[in-house]
């Protein structure tokens, strides 16, 4: 018994310097040397715009929150050309209308909605207003989500 007591006081005493350090981090997600991953440190990345944007490819996957409380009450956010594979989210923050325009070639493929290549898709113009395009194919981007019922075609003038 005196044996056994002995070897739980030892572990008590050298087990915590086994316990994991930091050993990677990258701003959202942070994994310990004892492999276990840190779910609270994980955020999903996001960037908030206040003028008209260009998405890049490196952003796919991030969400884009379109803030009109900072300056105008529609914005433009155009996507990537030649961007089979990636995905973007847009959405609205504070009402006002958010312009999807795809490359000129591209076609963005909204539901029984007939839209042109090169058409920009018009949100609704309420607060919440999101969506979620991906690229499947070459020149045509497909909603795969969003919020909002009045996402319209708005030809290729936008605004």
């Amino acid at each position: 018994m005196k044996r056994f007591l002995a070897l739980i006081a030892v572990m008590c005493l050298v087990l915590p310097c086994f316990a994991g350090t930091n050993i990677y981090n990258d701003g959202y997600t942070t994994i310990d040397s004892t492999g276990v991953i840190d779910v609270y440190a994980a955020k999903l990345p996001y960037k908030v715009i206040v003028t008209n944007n260009t998405l890049v490819a490196s952003e796919s996957g991030w969400t884009t929150v379109v803030d009109t409380l900072q300056g105008d009450a529609s914005y433009t956010v155009t996507l990537p050309a030649s961007a089979v594979g990636l995905a973007f989210t847009v959405t609205q923050s504070s009402g006002g209308t958010i312009y999807i325009d795809p490359a000129i070639a591209d076609t963005i493929a909204y539901g029984e909605m007939p839209m042109d290549a090169g058409d920009k898709l018009q949100s609704g113009g309420s607060t919440g207003d999101s969506i979620t395009l991906i690229c499947p194919v070459a020149n045509t981007w497909v909603p795969i989500a969003g919020h909002g019922n009045n996402w319209a075609d708005a030809g290729t003038d936008g605004e």
